[in-house]
C-alpha cells in the first residue's frame, strides 16, 4: 500500500496523540527517498517536512522520561536523522535555505532545554544523550558541508552554550585526561556523555569555526588550555597502536586534532602561544612524525569515503590539514619534510588512493610545498582529481564570496587549498 506524506501528516502530526500505524507509516516514506526523489518530495511537501522537523524538536526538548520508551519514537527519530543525514550530503539542487530551515527549525529554549537535559542526566550512556550525539553529528555535517551558508542567530548561541557549559568545564578536563591513559583504553570509559564533550560538542565547534558566521573569530576567543595541555600527549600515547584504536576513540582523537588546528590558526600571531605548544622544533617534528605514524595505517584507506561522513574521513581529513597548517604556521621544518621519505610516501599514497576528493586536493598542496619540481613530475594525478580541481574553480567564480567552501580563488591556483 502506498502512502501520501500531505495525508498522513494533516491526518494529525501531534506526536502525543498520533496513532501508531500513521507515525510508522511516516517513518517508512522518510527512509525512502533516494538523491533523485529527495528533491521532489521537498519541493511538493516541503511545509509538511517543516512540519516533521519541528515534531522532532519538540519530542528531543521535552523531559525524555515521557518517551524514550516508547519504541515509535525513537523509531521516528532515527528515520529523521537519516533523512536529514541525505539532506546534507545528497541534492545539490536543494537550495541551502532550504536544507537550513529544515535541519533547525528549534527554538532557542528548545536548545537550552536538550542541553540542559544532558547536563543533568545522572545516567552516562543514557540514550537520550546517544540520540542527541547523532542529532547535532548532523548539524556540524551542514556546518562543514556549507560553510559559505550565512547561519542564523541560533548557532552562535549553541556554539557559546556548548563553550560554556561543556568546554570549559572541570568534567571536559576530567575525560581528557582519561584519554592519556598508556594502557588499552575500556571501552566503558566511552559512554554516551563521554562521546557528547569530546565527540559531539569538539565537532561543532570546529565545523562552526569554519562556518559564515558574523561572529566566527569568537570560537576561539578563549586559550582552551585544557585542549592544548593535552593535546600534544594524547598523540604521543596513543600514535603507535592505532591498530587497536576502537571506534570510539578514533571519533575522539579526530576531533581533538580538529578544535587544535583552531586554537592554533586563531593564535598563528602570536609567538608566545606557539613556543608554548613546541617549545623546540624537534618536538614539533616528532609530533608531526607521530600524525604521520597515524594515517600511514592503510586500513584506514578502506574507510575514507567521498564525502565527509565518517570518523575515518574525518581523521584523514584533519590530520592532513593540521601538516598543511602547520606549513604555513612554520615554514621552519619544511626541511623535514624534504628528508623524511616515510612522510613524502604517506602522502603520496593519500593523494592517489583517498575517494574524498578534499583530502586528495590538500595532500598534493602540502607535496607542491616540499618536493622538488622533478619530484612532482612524478605524481600520479588521476583525470578524476584535475576534473574536481577545475570544478572547484568553476564554483568559486560563480559565488559572491568567490570562494569554494573555504578556499579562494587565489588559494586555489597557488595550490593553497585551505585557508581561513
Amino acid at each position: 500500500m502506498e502512502y501520501n506524506l500531505e495525508q498522513l501528516v494533516t491526518t494529525g502530526i501531534d506526536l502525543s496523540l498520533s496513532s501508531i500505524d500513521n507515525l510508522q507509516n511516516i517513518i517508512h516514506l522518510l527512509k525512502q527517498p533516494t538523491d533523485e526523489s529527495l528533491s521532489l518530495l521537498i519541493s511538493q511537501s516541503f511545509q509538511l517536512l517543516f512540519t516533521l522537523q519541528q515534531c522532532a524538536w519538540k519530542l528531543l526538548s521535552q523531559d525524555f522520561e515521557s518517551w524514550i520508551d516508547q519504541s515509535n519514537y525513537l523509531q521516528f527519530l532515527d528515520a529523521m536523522t537519516i533523512f536529514n543525514k541525505n539532506l546534507i550530503f545528497n541534492s545539490n539542487d536543494i537550495c541551502l535555505e532550504t536544507k537550513m530551515t529544515l535541519l533547525l527549525s528549534a527554538t532557542v529554549d528548545q536548545i537550552d532545554h536538550i542541553f540542559e537535559q544532558i547536563e543533568q542526566n545522572s545516567d552516562d550512556n543514557h540514550p537520550y544523550i546517544n540520540i542527541i550525539n547523532v542529532w547535532f553529528c548532523n548539524l556540524s555535517h551542514f556546518m562543514h558541508e556549507y560553510p559559505n551558508c550565512v547561519l542564523p542567530s541560533i548557532f552562535p548561541h549553541m556554539n557559546q552554550y556548548i563553550k560554556t557549559n561543556f568546554i570549559e568545564t572541570k568534567q571536559f578536563e576530567i575525560y581528557l585526561t582519561q584519554l592519556r591513559q598508556k594502557n588499552n583504553l575500556s571501552q566503558s570509559l566511552f559512554t554516551a556523555k563521554f562521546l557528547f564533550y569530546l565527540k559531539t560538542s569538539l565537532s561543532f565547534l570546529f565545523c562552526y569555526w569554519g562556518a559564515n558566521s558574523p561572529i566566527r573569530s569568537n570560537s576561539f576567543d578563549g586559550n582552551f588550555s585544557s585542549i592544548i595541555d593535552n593535546y600534544i600527549e594524547i598523540i604521543h600515547i596513543h600514535n603507535s597502536t592505532v591498530s587497536s584504536w576502537n571506534k570510539e576513540l578514533l571519533g575522539c582523537i579526530a576531533q581533538i586534532i580538529g578544535i587544535t588546528i583552531g586554537c592554533l590558526w586563531n593564535n598563528r600571531s602570536n609567538p608566545i602561544f606557539l613556543k608554548k605548544i613546541f617549545p623546540t622544533e624537534e618536538i614539533l617534528c616528532n609530533h608531526l612524525e607521530e600524525l604521520i605514524r597515524i594515517i600511514a595505517y592503510e586500513p584506514f584507506y578502506t574507510q575514507i569515503r567521498s564525502i565527509r561522513s565518517n570518523d575515518e574521513t574525518i581523521l584523514i581529513d584533519v590530520i592532513i590539514l593540521y601538516i598543511k597548517f602547520t606549513l604555513m604556521i612554520h615554514n621552519s621544518v619544511i626541511w623535514f619534510f624534504r628528508s623524511n621519505l616515510m612522510i613524502q610516501q604517506t602522502l603520496k599514497t593519500v593523494a592517489e588512493t583517498s575517494l574524498f576528493d578534499e583530502i586528495c586536493l590538500c595532500s598534493y598542496g602540502i607535496l607542491g610545498t616540499i618536493l622538488t619540481d622533478e619530484q612532482l613530475k612524478q605524481l600520479k594525478i588521476s583525470d578524476s582529481m584535475t576534473i574536481f580541481f577545475f570544478n572547484m574553480l568553476e564554483q568559486a567564480w560563480h559565488q559572491p564570496l568567490k570562494k569554494y567552501k573555504h578556499a579562494t580563488i587565489p588559494h586555489l591556483l597557488d595550490g593553497k587549498y585551505f585557508q581561513k
